[in-house]
């Protein structure tokens, strides 16, 4: 019989491993987004990097397996269906980000950035719903 401690370890791991692939998922896609947009509008952004495209859609994912393992562990009921609107919610808040350093006056092309950023902010919080969506069947 398994200890309980090694269960919910092994149980958080598969989460942060979802986590994971959803990052590395959202990160690849995001990435071929960043340099196709970047290709066809000529548009650049010093702020916007590779490096950080990849940590911006690993970093949350990974929090985001986290945050469904602890979901699950205290909402017996309608757990996915919470955990969707904390990820929607977080996801809408995301954008807060890109919309306020779009406003900045060190920006010479807010619209561009804008329209770069939000759609890797969506990609992530939708990736991470499919990842998670398709752990739990």
């Amino acid at each position: 019989m398994e200890p309980k401690a090694d269960k919910l370890k092994h149980s958080l791991s598969q989460y942060i491993t979802t986590g994971l692939f959803a990052g590395i998922i959202s990160a690849i896609i995001n990435l071929g987004y960043f340099f196709i947009y970047e290709t066809y509008t000529d548009y650049s952004e010093p702020l916007i990097t590779g490096y950080r495209i990849a940590l911006g859609s690993l970093i949350p994912a990974i929090f985001a397996g986290i945050i469904y393992f602890i979901v699950e562990r205290f909402v017996k009921q309608n757990a996915f269906r919470i955990y969707s609107l904390i990820i929607i919610l977080g996801t809408l808040i995301s954008l807060v980000g890109p919309y306020a350093v779009s406003l900045s006056a060190a920006i010479d092309n807010p619209g561009a950035l804008y329209i770069l950023t939000f759609p890797m902010h969506i990609i992530v919080g939708a990736v991470i719903l499919l990842m998670m969506k398709a752990r739990k069947h």
